[in-house]
């Protein structure tokens, strides 16, 4: 409710001003019934939501059961197995499938042989020749300064 009323001053003109009326008797206002009542309806909002979620899934299973196929479903399934099987191709991914399970029992068949101790191999050092560690030297001298201008990149 906006109501128009014109506020009179001696030192100014005459001037309309828009607003709401102020309340006419005392407001009652309760912040903590007010939260109570909000969490009460939120609470309400999500236990029958959880109530709908349940029915659903309820109803789906129930659909899923009633799936029944009728005889010509059937028959168009069984034409389709059988003229995928002889008409198709096998498809790659069956094709890698088994090649990987007959090297997988191909390696489990095969004796295991035994071989020399490497560091290298069996430790995982590999060691700085004399090329890598002058390279990694003349890298950390160009780290003079953490805000120096890049010298590989320089025009990004």
């Amino acid at each position: 409710m906006f109501y128009f009323w014109k506020a009179t001053d001696s030192s100014e003109e005459e001037d309309n001003i828009i607003g709401p009326m102020p309340a006419k008797g005392p407001v009652e206002s309760d912040v903590t019934q007010e939260f109570e009542r909000r969490a009460q309806r939120m609470k309400e909002k999500l236990t029958s939501a959880d109530s709908e979620r349940e029915e659903a899934k309820k109803s789906t299973s129930k659909d899923n059961e009633e799936m029944v196929l009728s005889g010509r479903d059937k028959r168009l399934v069984e034409q389709v197995t059988s003229y995928n099987e002889s008409k198709r191709s096998e498809s790659l991914m069956d094709i890698h499938q088994k090649k990987m399970k007959s090297k997988a029992s191909e390696e489990k068949n095969k004796p295991q042989e035994r071989r020399p101790f490497d560091r290298e191999q069996d430790l995982k050092v590999s060691r700085f020749d004399e090329a890598q560690k002058k390279a990694l030297i003349r890298k950390s001298r160009d780290l003079n300064s953490k805000f120096e201008h890049s010298k590989g990149n320089m025009f990004l």
